[in-house]
């Protein structure tokens, strides 16, 4: 009887930790500077300031000169923004909103709880760097790839 108790001890040692690792918490990470600086260099951000444009030519033609100052003001601190965001720290939710959609598939794809900036705040963790696939699904070119390179040089 008490071979037996011990054998349904193990088991229940080895079936309990055999769980537990299987709920290993598995988060992405991507660095920040090269994701930023791809952002601003790929057909999103273009997309989002010819649609200003549009906005504000519109805007002119049609003499509402609020909406105007409005859209002149709005170009004129998105600059600034993207500045703060790689010089300064500033929130990314602007770019993290506009890459919602290959955050997902990543997560989907690698099984992935969450996709943070690096490095993730859970340190027990598993991560997995997921730049490379961000990167690839903005487009990023060899020319992007050497801006992100000789910024991270400073």
């Amino acid at each position: 009887m008490k071979r037996v108790m011990n054998l349904l001890l193990v088991a229940a040692i080895v079936w309990g930790a055999r769980g537990a690792a299987a709920e290993v918490n598995r988060v992405g990470t991507f660095d920040r500077v090269s994701i930023v600086v791809a952002y601003y260099r790929s057909s999103l951000w273009d997309d989002a300031v010819r649609k200003m444009h549009v906005e504000l030519a519109k805007a002119k033609k049609a003499k509402d000169m609020e909406r105007t100052r409005e859209l002149t003001s709005l170009e004129k601190s998105s600059r600034v923004w993207a500045h703060n965001q790689l010089e300064k720290g500033e929130s990314i939710r602007n770019v993290l909103e506009a890459l919602k959609p290959a955050v997902e598939k990543v997560k989907k794809d690698d099984n992935l709880s969450d996709i943070v900036v690096a490095p993730a705040a859970d340190s027990k963790a598993e991560t997995v760097d997921v730049t490379e696939k961000l990167l690839t699904w903005l487009k990023a070119d060899d020319d992007t790839r050497k801006v992100i390179a000789d910024y991270k040089k400073k």
